[in-house]
């Protein structure tokens, strides 16, 4: 059950202890077993995508969360290929990855990569596009069908389509239920790492105005708990790979060289605007702390689709109660940034493979 608006969450950890609390002397212990999680993101226009990728691995090898598989939600060719290469740096080739193959958005801001292909070339299967992977709504439905009942966290960094396309899915020999039996049963929350909080203004955020009418559907139709961490939660945390690191042995590094032309367009490091996401949900941090709080708890969130006049707008509001909340950050930048970037630029727990 959502907490009140203004509760606080502490997430804290010493060596894998994670406690949720809303105020001192209520104390929670972590679940014993690991987050089951699935990361949905467009990796490709820009690189933050990739840092994503290194957190959720990274807490993966620290036992706090469990990869059930991962979801592109982008037209760029190389977009699930990259993410393979870069789950085989960090010892799991084998998680099921699964790639939109719709054909929207498709602007050049969102479909352009400075990077995909090469990481592709480099650390993956040269010769992969998108269509080597299975379609993401079948992935979604392997995942969850075969997961436990309300043990699944949903963090959508990216579009939206594949999450229109599991709410629309039919029931199949995957399962039998619907997409919407499916989440109801199966996923705890959707984290949505987009938009403005309490409201975007005279704006959209990238994502929404982006894949705008998916991203209403999504937010109108959901049937469970939405969180989301807007764009200004994580839009002055800068993280990125280790200075030192070898772009020709370490993926994020090469990634982050190409987008930022080797510190000619940007210092090597980008928003983290999905990893604060990531870090919530996986409820880690070090000894230091790091403290979220509901800005607002069990309301409904509002995403304009492409009709209307400022697509990809977006309004939190207290009624109707759908569940539906938004976070804030309660700490500063550099403390977020601090834990972050030690765990992105920590090495893979094994050799690449």
């Amino acid at each position: 059950m959502p907490l009140p608006v203004g509760c606080r969450i502490r997430v804290a950890v010493a060596v894998g202890l994670c406690l949720l609390t809303a105020d001192a002397s209520r104390v929670r212990a972590a679940p014993a077993n690991p987050v089951n999680i699935i990361l949905d993101s467009d990796i490709a226009s820009n690189v933050d995508d990739v840092g994503d990728h290194a957190l959720l691995w990274a807490l993966a090898a620290s036992g706090q969360v469990n990869v059930l598989a991962l979801i592109t939600s982008s037209t760029n060719p190389w977009s699930a290929p990259a993410v393979y290469a870069i789950a085989k740096y960090y010892g799991h080739p084998d998680v099921p990855i699964g790639a939109f193959q719709g054909a929207m958005p498709n602007s050049y801001a969102t479909t352009n990569s400075y990077y995909t292909q090469q990481l592709t070339n480099r650390f993956g299967k040269p010769k992969d596009t998108r269509a080597s992977y299975p379609p993401a709504v079948t992935v979604y439905r392997q995942a969850l069908a075969n997961a436990p009942n309300g043990s699944v966290i949903i963090i959508a960094g990216g579009f939206y389509g594949p999450l229109w396309q599991l709410l629309k899915s039919s029931p199949d020999a995957i399962s039998p239920m619907s997409g919407m039996q499916l989440i109801a049963a199966k996923v705890l929350q959707l984290i949505s790492a987009a938009g403005y909080f309490p409201n975007s203004g005279d704006s959209g955020s990238f994502n929404f105005a982006s894949d705008a009418t998916n991203a209403s559907y999504v937010f109108q139709n959901w049937p469970g708990p939405v969180t989301s961490f807007g764009t200004e939660v994580g839009g002055d945390v800068l993280t990125g790979p280790a200075a030192d690191a070898d772009p020709t042995t370490n993926p994020m590094k090469l990634a982050y060289n190409l987008y930022c032309s080797n510190g000619e367009w940007c210092p090597n490091q980008q928003y983290a605007w999905t990893q604060v996401a990531i870090l919530y949900a996986a409820q880690y941090s070090t000894q230091t702390g790091a403290d979220f709080e509901f800005g607002g708890s069990n309301g409904s969130t509002v995403v304009r689709g492409s009709n209307a006049p400022v697509p990809g707008q977006n309004t939190w509001s207290q009624t109707p109660a759908r569940q539906q909340s938004y976070v804030e950050k309660t700490v500063p930048a550099a403390t977020l940034q601090s834990i972050i970037d030690s765990l992105i630029q920590s090495p893979p727990p094994r050799s690449p493979r």
